[in-house]
């Protein structure tokens, strides 16, 4: 812990713990989103891979981490698909019927149930709070 003395050298003290909070902050936010995306990759399920290939980090900011998934399906596989309408409009060979929807059967609820609240408290304290 640094001594400071003074007005101007507190001053010149909270704008270099300012650079190194935010160096922290956007490293561990970067981190997150990458162990996010690996979590998410890791959750889809497999049939040719096309889907688990297309998850992507798209921005990270001080406030948002964002992860998209762009293949024309992936909302049927997060959301379910409801019964008669495509991409399942019934349970198949590799589909189940739960709740009034249609899911893969390797993510009944979704993929992102992956994202649990102990895996994001996780994350936060082992790439932010043990950081600052």
């Amino acid at each position: 812990m640094a001594i400071v003395k003074g007005l101007k050298e507190t001053s010149k003290y909270l704008r270099s713990l300012n650079r190194r909070v935010k160096k922290i902050t956007d490293s561990g936010l970067r981190n997150m989103a990458y162990e996010i995306k690996d979590k998410l990759v890791n959750a889809t399920p497999v049939d040719s891979g096309y889907l688990a290939s297309r998850w992507k980090v798209s921005s990270i900011n001080a406030s948002e981490i964002h992860i998209r998934n762009d293949a024309s399906y992936a909302g049927a596989v997060e959301k379910g698909s409801p019964v008669g309408e495509k991409p399942w409009p019934s349970a198949g060979e590799k589909t189940v019927q739960a709740d009034g929807k249609i899911w893969s059967s390797q993510a009944i609820g979704g993929i992102s149930k992956c994202l649990t609240k102990s895996f994001i408290d996780n994350l936060v304290r082992d790439n932010l709070t043990d950081k600052l």
